[in-house]
């Protein structure tokens, strides 16, 4: 009939209201999202950056910051998270106890001002950003390395190829200093530009795929390739070696297919290491090394024999190498023949600073951190946080037979790696021990 409207089904005016209805209306009195919502992640950032001395090369931070502001930045954080958050928080045990070695090593330390600096500015920022940490979703803390790297590689590539100082390093010293090429960013060596990126590739390629995940690998295969680093370069293959291994895993849907996959690739990472060592001097050209990796097989044999004196507890936290005034580090410069700046292992390093001791509770918490993160491989909902972890774990085990990297942010890593494997492992496993029918109903959350 004319002049009678038509039934309508919009919002608007089915409503009376002249303008369009939300679409998502917001309830009355709902809370907005906490705050700490953001400041977590960030502090996890900013602990990767400033530990791992991302910008040494452009500014020096005062000791303070390491040491007193940056803890007192997580307890602010801490206290703005909401109680139910708070009691995420989990411990490693093993983690603990080595822990407590390295601060009692103050007490058998040949350098015990050494120690006592070291203690005061690595462990604080430690155990506050692992509470931090242990608030975040696991998928969000995994997430926030990824960027967090990402944001790092394409700083470090863009300032390597503008300022000259950011692609040359210094090698040698005294009367043989020498330069060598390498992007090094604004790191303060090539080599920690190098191993920052690779534990950041292992975030971005557990993320969803995309261009965004695309660019991302992109930006940080080229980083990585130019810093000109063995010991990178290593690492690099490794992750490559274990991510395709990881995923091919994944394709084979029965236990007997997997366990003759396993199987394939034992015989096959074994004949792949002979190949490598019959090819050993020409890979090693490629990055102008020889034989005795520079000098590296010289510095090992004789942290060797300097350990054999002190073997169960070491010399004390940075208490060699640093003073060269100090007769452990004077008599063991003089026996290796040229100036070495630490052991190059990161097993040989902890053993001279905490011993036999330091290094079993160290190898029982990265045990228990693989461990970890091979449980969360095993549901589809978490499996991308456990390949990070095993990823990240790997290649820092890798890196280390060349770097001493099992001390300091390194170990901070090891430790991140934990609380946020653990924390998505408790999230999905109430989950998991419900009813089937309980289980379909509810949704699966990281937290």
């Amino acid at each position: 009939m004319a002049g009678v409207p038509r039934p309508s089904t919009s919002p608007a005016r089915a409503t009376g209201a002249g303008t369009r209805a939300p679409t998502r209306p917001t309830p009355a009195g709902s809370p907005r999202p906490p705050l700490v919502d953001a400041l977590a992640p960030l502090t996890l950032a900013g602990w990767l950056l400033l530990y791992f001395d991302a910008f040494d090369l452009l500014v020096s931070f005062p000791g303070s910051v390491k040491w007193l502001l940056f803890p007192g930045w997580c307890l602010g954080v801490l206290l703005l998270t909401p109680v139910e958050r708070l009691r995420s928080i989990t411990v490693q045990w093993s983690l603990v106890a080595l822990v407590g070695v390295l601060a009692t090593s103050l007490w058998w330390s040949i350098e015990p001002s050494m120690t006592f600096i070291r203690l005061r500015t690595d462990l604080p920022g430690l155990v506050l950003v692992l509470a931090v940490v242990a608030t975040i979703p696991a998928t969000k803390a995994v997430r926030t390395v990824a960027t967090t790297s990402t944001a790092m590689a394409v700083w470090s590539l863009g300032i390597s190829l503008a300022l000259p100082v950011a692609r040359v390093a210094e090698v040698g010293s005294g009367t043989d200093v020498g330069s060598q090429f390498g992007f090094r960013g604004s790191f303060i060596h090539k080599n920690l530009l190098g191993m920052f990126l690779i534990f950041g590739l292992c975030a971005v390629l557990v993320q969803p795929r995309g261009r965004d995940r695309t660019a991302a690998m992109a930006v940080h295969l080229v980083t990585i390739l130019g810093t000109r680093s063995a010991s990178v370069g290593g690492g690099l293959l490794i992750v490559g070696f274990v991510w395709l291994w990881i995923s091919a895993i994944e394709r084979q849907n029965s236990p007997r297919k997997r366990a003759f996959f396993l199987t394939a690739s034992a015989v096959s990472a074994a004949t792949g290491l002979m190949l490598v060592l019959g090819f050993l001097p020409t890979l090693l050209d490629l990055y102008d090394k020889d034989v005795t990796f520079s000098g590296r097989t010289i510095i090992w044999t004789e942290s060797i024999r300097t350990i054999q004196d002190r073997p169960l507890l070491g010399y004390g936290l940075g208490a060699v190498w640093h003073d060269e005034a100090s007769p452990v580090t004077a008599d063991l410069q003089a026996r290796i023949g040229f100036p070495a700046a630490h052991a190059h292992n990161g097993a040989l390093d902890l053993v001279l600073q905490v011993g036999l001791v330091g290094l079993t509770m160290y190898t029982i918490a990265v045990l228990q951190t693989l461990r970890a993160s091979a449980r969360l491989t095993r549901r589809s909902e978490t499996v991308a946080v456990g390949q990070w972890g095993i990823l990240t774990v790997a290649s820092l085990l890798l890196m280390s037979v060349a770097e001493n990297i099992f001390l300091g942010p390194f170990l901070g890593l090891v430790a991140v790696i934990w609380v946020v494997t653990t924390r998505a492992h408790r999230a999905a496993d109430p989950v998991a021990s419900m009813r089937p029918s309980v289980r379909r109903r509810v949704p699966v959350t990281d937290g």
